[in-house]
């Protein structure tokens, strides 16, 4: 059976989150990928209707929850 995750997306001033109350744009996809050290890694995400342009340079933060409490998974 296919389990929902929770997520939070914060770039800059923009959030995109599972709950609708806590964004105020649209997370179309999201993938995220670390190297085996943990080291490094990159994170791609696609925003719809975002009120107003992305920031270069803006730090991001995604937060997923597969039911076990929100935990970080990227920042950069």
């Amino acid at each position: 059976m296919a389990q929902d995750i929770d997520y939070r997306v914060k770039i800059g001033g923009h959030r995109a989150a599972s709950r609708a109350q806590e964004s105020d744009c649209q997370l179309l996809s999201l993938r995220v990928e670390l190297s085996m050290d943990g080291g490094g890694g990159r994170c791609a995400i696609e925003l719809g209707d975002a009120t107003t342009a992305l920031q270069a340079g803006a730090v991001v933060k995604v937060e997923l929850d597969a039911g076990d409490g929100m935990l970080p998974v990227f920042t950069g």
